[in-house]
């Protein structure tokens, strides 16, 4: 037998040897339940996308609005330095 062969026969020892297995009675109910109840848990998580979307979003106006300011202060510091030097 060639390889193949060989690989084939073993499968169908293993089909034969396992044809009456079976899960016990209700094994799918059950493994459906708990991903039914998996989703419900998770839920209210659904949502965590949009949050974290605003929450950078937020971040995003705090910096500009804090270099807007920095800037605004920046252009009072340096006109009040020239009135110094033209004071001097």
């Amino acid at each position: 037998m060639t390889t193949s062969d060989e690989h084939d026969a073993a499968l169908a020892r293993l089909a034969e040897r396992t044809a009456a297995l079976r899960p016990p009675g209700g094994f799918t109910d059950r493994v459906m339940a708990r991903v039914e109840r998996e989703t419900k848990e998770r839920e209210p998580w659904a949502a965590r996308g949009v949050v974290l979307g605003l929450l950078a979003a937020a971040a995003a106006i705090s910096i500009w609005v804090s270099s807007a300011a920095q800037r605004e202060l920046d252009g009072e510091a340096l006109s009040s330095f020239d009135v110094v030097e033209l004071e001097q």
